[in-house]
C-alpha cells in the first residue's frame, strides 16, 4: 500500500505503513545582547574636563603660532585686520570665565583712568587760565586806579606772590567767592620785615604810599631827582624791574641809588 503526503510544495509517495520521520528544524542561535557600558557622573565630569584641557592646549598652541605670525609676517592691512580678529577670538576661547572677567575689569579701569586723566588736564587748564585772567585783570585795574606808570611792571612784581583765595563771611564760613590776595613784603613801625596778606588794591596802594621804595613807579609821590643817574662808566644803569620782587627792588635801590628806573 502506498501513502503520499505533501512536503513543502512537493508530493512525496512511499510504500509501507508509516511515512519517514522528518528531522526537526533547529532554530537559529540568537547572540546574547551586550549591555551598554554606563558611567557615573564623576567619570563623565572627568572625561569632559580632560577633553576641555586637551582642546585648550591645542588652542593655546595655535594662539602662539598666530601671535608669532602677527609679529613677524608682512601682511596687508586687510590680512592684518583679519589676523588680529582671529587672535582676539582665540584669546577669549583660551581664557577662563574668571580671567575674561578680570581682563574686562582691567580694560574698564584703564578706560576710566584715561578719561579721568583727560578731564583732569582739561580742568587744570581751565583753572589755570581763569586764575591768570582774574589775577592779571585785578592787578591791572589796581595799577591804573593808583596811577602806576606801567601796569605790566606792577604785575611782574606782584604776580609771583598773588593767588586766588576764597572769601569767608563774618562767621568764618567759606562763601564760594574767590578774590586775588597778595603776600606783600613790608616793614613794621620798627623797621622789621613782615609779610602782609593784602588784596591787590591794598598792595598797590601800599606800594604807592611807600615812595622811598616804589615812588618812581607812580605818577604822584615820586621823590624828585630819582630815576636818573649814571654808572661808574658814565652810562645809564638799566635794571630789569619786571622780574624783581619787592624785596629785590628795595635792595637794588639801596645798592644803585642813581640807576635808571630806581
Amino acid at each position: 500500500m502506498s501513502s503520499c503526503f505533501l512536503r513543502n510544495i512537493e508530493l512525496i509517495c512511499f510504500e509501507g505503513e508509516e511515512p519517514p520521520v522528518t528531522p526537526p528544524v533547529t532554530p537559529p542561535v540568537t547572540p546574547p545582547v551586550t549591555q551598554p557600558k554606563t558611567f557615573t557622573q564623576d567619570q563623565v565630569n572627568t572625561l569632559l574636563a580632560e577633553d576641555r584641557r586637551k582642546n585648550q592646549a591645542r588652542q593655546k598652541e595655535l594662539l602662539v603660532q598666530l601671535e608669532t605670525l602677527q609679529a613677524t609676517a608682512r601682511l596687508t592691512d586687510e590680512e592684518r585686520t583679519s589676523l588680529n580678529q582671529q587672535v582676539e577670538e582665540l584669546r577669549l576661547q583660551t581664557t577662563t570665565a574668571e580671567e575674561r572677567a578680570r581682563t574686562a575689569l582691567d580694560r574698564q579701569k584703564k578706560d576710566h583712568d584715561t578719561r579721568l586723566s583727560a578731564l583732569t588736564v582739561e580742568r587744570d587748564g581751565w583753572q589755570s587760565r581763569y586764575t591768570e585772567t582774574a589775577i592779571g585783570h585785578e592787578i591791572t585795574n589796581a595799577a591804573v586806579v593808583h596811577e602806576a606808570f606801567s601796569p605790566g611792571q606792577i604785575a611782574a612784581m606782584l604776580r609771583p606772590n598773588t593767588r586766588l583765595t576764597e572769601v569767608v563771611d563774618e562767621a568764618g564760613k567759606p562763601t564760594g567767592q574767590l578774590i586775588p590776595k597778595v603776600k606783600f613784603e613790608a616793614t613794621d613801625k620798627d623797621g622789621k620785615p613782615i609779610v602782609l596778606d593784602l588784596t591787590v588794591s591794598e598792595a598797590v596802594k601800599r606800594m604807592k604810599e611807600t615812595p622811598e621804595v616804589y615812588g618812581n613807579l607812580f605818577r604822584s609821590g615820586a621823590a624828585g631827582g630819582l630815576g636818573a643817574g649814571t654808572t661808574t662808566g658814565g652810562g645809564p644803569a638799566k635794571l630789569n624791574l619786571a622780574k624783581m620782587t619787592p624785596a629785590q627792588y628795595r635792595d637794588a635801590r639801596k645798592k644803585n641809588p642813581g640807576s635808571v628806573g630806581l
